[in-house]
């Protein structure tokens, strides 16, 4: 969870920040890998270190940002305990990736404000943050899969 919570920090610190305080990061990245490997608890345990960390930054994703770190977290976690520990393949981390930053894009349009703010940081940020999460995380899928032999778990 630490671990996960810390890359969390380091995709935030690594980002680019706009005039509007929002961050074109890779975040969830330790939130959704730490779901996946350890289950719910700890995917949502790295997303509120990533996601508090995150709230404290402020700007006008304050509260969005940190509520799609926490569920990133949630949902990847969820998708580990469905397969009972079996480890999905890369294409499917990286669909459920892009899910989860949809969901993120969503949060944002459905919280921030002022709306017409909102929509701009998302039609600007969307496609990085969507692409750089779902490619380091279809890495990491890729690095766990062959290094430990983790086997995709049979329906």
């Amino acid at each position: 969870m630490l671990i996960f919570g810390g890359f969390a920090i380091y995709g935030t610190y690594s980002g680019i920040r706009l005039p509007s305080g929002t961050i074109v990061n890779f975040r969830d990245i330790g939130p959704i890998a730490a779901g996946l490997i350890g289950g719910p608890m700890i995917g949502i345990g790295a997303g509120l270190i990533g996601g508090v960390h995150r709230y404290f930054l402020g700007g006008l994703t304050q509260i969005p940002c940190p509520l799609a770190t926490v569920v990133a977290g949630l949902a990847a976690g969820m998708i580990y305990k469905q397969r009972k520990g079996g480890f999905i393949s890369v294409w499917q981390a990286a669909l459920l990736t892009i899910l989860i930053e949809s969901l993120h894009m969503g949060l944002i349009l459905l919280i921030a404000r002022p709306y017409s703010e909102a929509l701009q940081v998302v039609k600007l940020i969307s496609l990085p943050m969507s692409l750089a999460n779902a490619i380091g995380i279809a890495i990491f899928t890729l690095i766990v899969s062959k290094s430990t032999g983790k086997r995709q778990a049979k329906k």
